[in-house]
């Protein structure tokens, strides 16, 4: 029997194991979930909710401020554990457009930015091509009387030559005039917001968030101007039906106000409104429609049947254009000499009466 190796030969004999030596496991084994913040592959995407916005991207000191806020349950469906969900997500494409307009004066990554959703609503809300949910200011008028005064006031500067910088409600103005109309208390810490349920699929759609007021106005802690992002995004779905005519039209008011310029949204203000073309292919011009007043002729068709002439061009207006009539199209008779009877009928005989 040899005798035993001392430590010394042992080592020379087998050498040190190195980390690169260790046996590795195969690599179908090897763990290949994304690090936080990595981006999963396609196929993982469409098989978990991860192509949504993540909320382990806030700070834990971001969070437990949220949740101190807002509460320690879904702000839209009152459940418990939620989890905390960007209003507008940091892969928003827009961003850049709404920071360079001035719309955006606050921290993507701040409790500004924040709110508690359970899993579900989470999920609905980052819907961006077909949001289940979303929320807006209660009174979408302050906003559009807000930038209707700015925009004057820009504009003054401007023609003296100064620029400012275009300013925008905060949730500290919005709470404060809610406060003075006297809709909320003076120990409120924050403005009203109106949840918007554009699917109904809270437990299946079985759950009516009508029924439990979740539809109701509530506080809500963060940006306004946030929420505005999502409410004009909400302009494009097919659900627009879940948001009333009124709100809809208060918020593509504030789209074109924040885009186009209130000269072109204020009412009387802005280019000469535009003018339908006629029958006839041609525009009548504006001396020609004073210079004939009250002019109609009324012309008879084949059939007995009376219809207003040509009264002149239609101005478009918002104020006072209205959808003309839908007129019966009639069926264009061709009867002459040319014909024999029996072309005649073939032609029209499914129209003659039968005995």
């Amino acid at each position: 029997m040899p005798p035993p190796l001392s430590p010394a030969m042992r080592k020379r004999s087998f050498g040190t194991v190195s980390p690169s030596n260790r046996s590795k496991p195969p690599s179908s084994e090897i763990d290949k979930s994304p690090s936080p913040g990595q981006i999963r592959s396609s196929s993982a995407m469409s098989e978990t909710p991860s192509q949504y916005t993540k909320s382990d991207v806030f700070s834990a000191a971001t969070k437990l401020e949220i949740k101190r806020l807002s509460g320690d349950s879904c702000w839209a469906c009152e459940t418990e554990s939620p989890q905390i969900a960007y209003v507008i997500a940091k892969e928003d494409k827009q961003i850049p457009l709404w920071s360079t307009e001035g719309l955006l004066t606050f921290s993507l990554t701040s409790a500004a930015n924040g709110i508690p959703l359970c899993p579900t609503c989470h999920v609905e809300f980052d819907r961006f091509d077909d949001p289940g949910f979303v929320f807006i200011p209660a009174d979408l008028q302050y906003f559009i009387d807000f930038e209707l005064k700015d925009s004057e006031k820009r504009a003054l500067a401007a023609r003296e030559g100064n620029i400012l910088p275009r300013e925008v409600p905060t949730s500290t103005l919005y709470r404060d005039h809610l406060f003075e109309q006297g809709i909320i208390s003076d120990r409120a810490t924050s403005g009203l917001y109106q949840p918007i349920f554009l699917k109904k699929y809270l437990l299946g759609g079985r759950f009516s968030p009508e029924e439990f007021g979740l539809a109701e106005p509530k506080h809500w802690h963060g940006a306004p101007l946030a929420t505005l992002r999502r409410g004009i995004l909400a302009l494009g779905s097919g659900r627009i039906c879940g948001i009333n005519l009124a709100t809809v039209t208060q918020l593509e008011m504030l789209r074109n106000l924040y885009f186009r310029g209130y000269r072109d949204c204020s009412p009387g203000v802005g280019n000469k409104p535009a003018q339908l073309d006629l029958p006839s292919g041609k525009r009548q011009r504006d001396d020609d429609k004073h210079s004939e007043p009250n002019k109609r002729t009324k012309r008879k068709d084949s059939a007995g049947m009376h219809e207003p002439g040509n009264t002149g061009g239609h101005h478009l207006n918002a104020q006072t254009y209205s959808r003309p009539a839908l007129q019966r199209p009639q069926e264009k008779w061709n009867i002459g000499p040319q014909f024999t009877t029996e072309e005649i009928v073939k032609r029209y005989g499914y129209l003659l009466p039968c005995d």
